[in-house]
């Protein structure tokens, strides 16, 4: 990264710039209907999946007694995701991006909630349920990133600033990130949770919310979110055909 910052500029620019001032870029950004859907839509999708990643190995180490291998349920977890991209790209396509990100956060947040009630006396559930969350976090790999561009266009003309949007986006996801990371530390340290030993009933329990209530939650929040996104397959085609053709198209 520090080489590809060393070696590679911007090309000289020539002519007044219709760079807008930063905090007016950003009011327009947030003014965009379908952007703030999906930023709210994706933020809460990303706390959910952030607090289940964080949690997992504390899930299975302490929660199923490590009955099941940490490095087998991962293998599960991330060979699902990967397979499952080309499942979404097919759902998007016929239904629209929107809808399969619906989805794909719903198919999650039925598998981690059920993760929150099966034990360890149910590793073949377990598996299952992994699997079927991992399948929904696919979507969330490729989907809303998918989705930004379309909202980018969305905006009125002389407000299109992608770099803006694509900040927002970023910002909103290291900061979901932030709290995912460092929230069940806060947690675990409150409900007297001590490392390497066999955990009490109290941090157990702080160990199941924080992997798979909470998570649930936010996800199941997403959706009812995602279904209010007014740029549907109909709307984005309405929209690429009153936006101006490129010079050259």
């Amino acid at each position: 990264m520090a080489l590809v910052a060393w070696r590679v500029r911007e090309p000289r620019r020539t002519g007044a710039s219709d760079t807008q001032p930063l905090l007016r870029a950003m009011r327009a950004t947030l003014s965009n209907g379908p952007f703030t859907t999906l930023l709210t839509a994706f933020s809460l999708a990303r706390l959910g999946f952030t607090l289940l990643q964080t949690m997992l190995v504390y899930h299975v180490t302490y929660v199923l007694g490590g009955l099941l291998p940490v490095e087998t349920v991962l293998l599960i977890l991330f060979v699902i995701i990967g397979a499952g991209v080309p499942v979404w790209k097919r759902v998007a396509d016929r239904w629209g991006k929107a809808v399969g990100y619906g989805l794909g956060i719903g198919l999650s947040a039925i598998g981690v909630l059920g993760l929150f009630f099966a034990g360890p006396e149910q590793p073949l559930m377990i598996y299952a349920l992994i699997g079927i969350t991992g399948l929904g976090m696919s979507a969330h790999w490729v989907l809303p990133w998918a989705m930004l561009p379309d909202v980018v266009e969305a905006a009125p003309e002389g407000a299109r600033e992608a770099g803006v949007y694509y900040g927002v986006y970023g910002l909103s996801d290291k900061i979901m990130r932030t709290i995912g990371i460092t929230l069940p530390g806060y947690a675990l340290q409150a409900a007297g949770y001590v490392p390497n030993v066999a955990q009490g009933a109290e941090s157990l329990l702080a160990i199941r919310v924080l992997f798979a209530l909470a998570p649930a939650v936010f996800l199941f929040l997403a959706v009812p979110v995602l279904l209010r996104y007014p740029l549907d397959r109909r709307a984005h085609r309405a929209l690429r055909a009153e936006s101006p053709s490129p010079a050259g198209d």
